[in-house]
């Protein structure tokens, strides 16, 4: 028997309590990710515009054609105005899919657009070299993917890591519009529909960056002390017996 269900975040907490008859006192989220000062003493160096794409190359969870459309048609825009793009990602290339998709972003390299990948496992220390090289991260998140037999939906039956990473880190980020978010996480989002969408995107990304939110106002909650009391308090009211909300 299970008393209660710890969910990554309220939206999916609402989803569970309204779609999948968990019971709303047995329902509480834990968000998985937070934030200290120590993640956010590197910021972005240069001019040009680096975007990585945190997470192994893999079809399973997120649209690459829809980014390597994207690039294609956003190439000629970049090299008329001699704007600059960095595509980074920063996950294992591993397999065929991962291979493929390499080799045509690769292709696309030019005086305009560059291009990085890793073949092997990335240490934590330039992982996080390469985040704080990066202005903005890219979540081509599919709507749907499946784990094993079952079918997931992102955003509501399951949260994208790359939110955590945007959580920990104070990146910007540019993620398919579908993907439900908390109306206070819009000023840190650059929603997209199409290939086209995402290509204008990011071309007005290259002539002019957005401003930078206020992070630490808007994600108060995800702070590293803010987290450990939500968790001590969540824990406190479930030794007590009290309902959770």
């Amino acid at each position: 028997k299970t008393d209660f269900y710890a969910f990554p975040d309220e939206l999916i907490r609402n989803y569970a309590v309204q779609e999948l008859q968990v019971r709303d006192h047995q329902a509480f989220s834990l968000p998985f990710s937070f934030w200290e000062e120590e993640d956010l003493k590197h910021l972005p160096k240069g001019t040009d515009i680096q975007i990585s794409i945190i997470g192994k190359i893999d079809p399973r969870n997120r649209d690459y054609e829809m980014v390597l459309s994207a690039i294609r048609q956003v190439l000629p825009q970049l090299s008329k105005s001699d704007q600059h793009l960095k595509l980074c990602c920063l996950g294992k290339a591993k397999g065929a899919y991962a291979k493929k998709m390499v080799k045509a972003f690769s292709e696309l390299e030019n005086k305009n657009f560059g291009f990085r990948y890793f073949k092997d496992f990335i240490p934590q220390e330039k992982f996080e070299a390469e985040v704080a090289a990066s202005q903005y991260l890219l979540i081509p998140t599919k709507a749907k993917t499946r784990f094993t037999i079952y079918e997931e939906h992102y955003g509501f039956s399951k949260i994208s890591g790359n939110i955590n990473d945007l959580i920990r880190y104070h990146r910007m980020a540019l993620i398919q519009a579908d993907y439900p978010l908390k109306r206070a996480f819009d000023p840190l989002f650059i929603k997209y529909h199409t290939s086209g969408d995402l290509a204008d995107q990011l071309l007005a990304l290259s002539k002019k960056p957005l401003p930078k939110p206020n992070f630490k106002e808007l994600l108060a909650d995800y702070n590293r002390q803010a987290m450990q009391k939500h968790y001590m308090d969540t824990f406190n009211r479930l030794i007590e017996g009290n309902k959770i909300h």
